[in-house]
C-alpha cells in the first residue's frame, strides 16, 4: 500500500550496497523508519530529498520491516546549514532531539511544525552567533514539552507552592525548588530570578522572535546547561550532538 508524507529527514545511515536507512519525521505520522533503495548511486532521483534536514513530500510503500521510499521531492534545501559549523550542530542537535523523544507513527504535529519552523530559522542569514544558541536552546523546552517533559518553572516541585527566591532548579526532579525545599536534590542547581524569566521566555516566544531576548552569555549558557541536564535524565541518554 502507498501513502503519501511530508517530512524532514533526522538523519541516515548505511543499510547495504546503495542502499540507506532514512529517519523521516512526518507532519502526518511522526517518526517513520525508512529504507531507501539506490540512493547512493550517482544517477539516484532520491539521493538530494533523502539528505539530512532536507523538508520533502514522500511517495511511501508499507512495508514489513521497514517502509520504503518509492518516490521523493525535496521542498527545502537549507543549505546554509551545511555551509558553517555552528549551523550544522544546531541543526545536528535539535533533529537528534526529535529523533530521541519521539517514538515510531506517533504523530505529533505541533512537533513537525517546530522543527520544520526552527530549522529554517537557523538557516536564515539574519540569524548568526549566540542567536542560534537562544533559537537551539527554544527549540529543546519546547519540543520537551510537546513530549510531555515541560520542567515545571512556577511551583516548587517538592512542595507545590509557589517558588520564592533564592531558587534552585532540579533536573532529576523536574523543575525548580523553593528555598525551604532547596536540600531536597543536593544535584540542584542554583538559578536566578532573570534566568527563570528566560526560561519562561524561551516557551512563550516564537522561534523567529528567539533571537531577540535579552539574555547575557553567561546566563544563556548556564540555561542550556540546565536544559541539557535535564533532558538527558529523562531520556536516560547523552544526546551525541551536543
Amino acid at each position: 500500500m502507498l501513502y503519501k508524507a511530508e517530512a524532514v529527514v533526522l538523519r541516515y545511515k548505511n543499510m547495504r550496497d546503495a542502499d540507506k536507512v532514512a529517519v523521516l519525521f512526518s507532519r502526518e505520522l511522526g517518526k517513520i523508519r525508512t529504507a531507501a533503495h539506490g540512493v547512493v548511486k550517482a544517477k539516484s532521483k532520491k539521493r538530494g530529498a533523502v539528505q539530512p534536514f532536507t523538508h520533502s513530500a514522500f511517495l511511501l510503500r508499507k512495508g514489513r520491516e521497514l517502509d520504503s521510499i518509492s518516490q521523493c521531492e525535496a521542498i527545502t534545501f537549507f543549505l546554509n546549514l551545511r555551509n558553517e559549523l555552528k549551523r550544522l550542530t544546531s541543526a545536528l542537535y535539535v533533529c537528534e532531539l526529535t529523533d530521541e523523544l519521539t517514538a515510531e507513527k506517533e504523530p505529533n504535529e505541533p512537533l513537525f511544525i517546530l522543527l520544520l519552523t526552527t530549522l529554517k530559522w537557523l538557516n536564515s542569514n539574519v540569524v548568526n552567533g549566540v542567536g542560534l544558541d537562544k533559537i537551539t536552546a527554544g527549540f529543546e523546552i519546547k519540543a520537551l514539552g510537546l513530549c510531555g517533559y515541560m520542567p515545571q518553572l512556577t511551583r516548587c516541585v517538592n512542595c507545590g507552592e509557589r517558588a520564592k527566591l533564592p531558587l534552585k532548579f532540579s533536573y532529576k526532579m523536574g523543575g525548580i525548588l523553593c528555598t525551604e525545599c532547596n536540600n531536597a536534590d543536593e544535584s540542584a542547581l542554583t538559578i536566578s530570578e532573570r534566568e527563570l524569566l528566560t526560561m519562561k521566555e524561551l516557551i512563550t516566544t516564537a522561534p523567529g522572535k528567539l533571537k531577540d531576548i535579552d539574555v547575557s552569555n553567561e546566563s544563556l549558557k548556564r540555561i542550556k546547561r540546565i536544559l541539557n541536564l535535564f533532558t538527558v535524565h529523562h531520556l536516560d541518554k547523552k544526546i551525541k550532538s551536543n
